[in-house]
């Protein structure tokens, strides 16, 4: 996978180069995650360094973005899909997913870091603050995914009709049940997937709806065995 993504990182424009190593450091948490789901990997100080070190890669990662992956912010009390009134603004559709690709990928290593941290580590306070950003990230961003699911006879989108629908459905399920998330976000959240598997008819937001809750319930029980550890 390293040799693939440098060698498709040479055919790839400067800026859109930046999504190969990141598809590289996904691979790795996949490996990671599947070893410690099978058992293969169950020593915690292991998990937590080789989690800590892919947040150290996403990090660089993010630090080195060329302005044209920067996204704006935008505040409106008419926008029914912004969260807190707020909406990000990108560039183009391919950054957009990109970036809620990397939000959703250390989210979850931040929360593989939590698992497996001592309860009186001072990482904790920083792996809750970059899973609190990444997640309010994805919400702000759900109102340019879903603008264009919905429109009316006639009008023209820059790509496919239910594209956005699709992709920003796994990172909006991942923010409405990582850990440290609040309660008005995740009810969002799961108001968000309702609309898209009601009103798009996409089955698999409502399946990620019961997950969505299922984890935030082992969320909580564990936040609550931290407390006490």
């Amino acid at each position: 996978m390293e040799v693939w993504s440098q060698q498709v990182q040479k055919r790839m424009t400067h800026d859109d180069a930046f999504a190969a190593p990141l598809a590289y450091i996904t691979s790795q948490f996949v490996d990671l995650y599947a070893s410690v789901k099978s058992g293969s990997i169950v020593d915690p100080i292991i998990i937590i360094h080789q989690a800590t070190a892919l947040e150290a890669k996403l990090d660089a990662w993010e630090q080195l973005l060329p302005p044209c992956w920067y996204f704006t912010e935008k505040f409106s009390d008419n926008d029914f899909h912004a969260f807190q009134i707020k909406s990000h603004q990108y560039n183009n559709f391919w950054i957009a997913r990109m970036l809620s690709n990397y939000r959703w990928i250390r989210i979850l290593i931040n929360n593989l870091i939590l698992f497996h941290l001592p309860s009186s580590s001072s990482q904790r306070i920083s792996s809750l603050a970059t899973i609190a950003r990444l997640s309010t990230d994805i919400c702000h961003s759900v109102s340019y995914f879903l603008e264009n699911c919905i429109i009316e006879k006639g009008q023209v989108v820059p790509f496919p009709v239910l594209a956005g629908c699709l992709v920003i459905i796994f990172p909006l399920a991942v923010a409405g049940c990582a850990v440290g998330v609040g309660d008005e976000m995740h009810d969002w959240v799961i108001t968000k997937l309702e609309m898209i598997s009601i009103r798009m008819g996409i089955l698999s937001a409502a399946y990620l709806i019961a997950k969505v809750r299922k984890l935030r319930e082992e969320w909580a029980v564990y936040s609550e065995v931290a407390k006490v550890g």
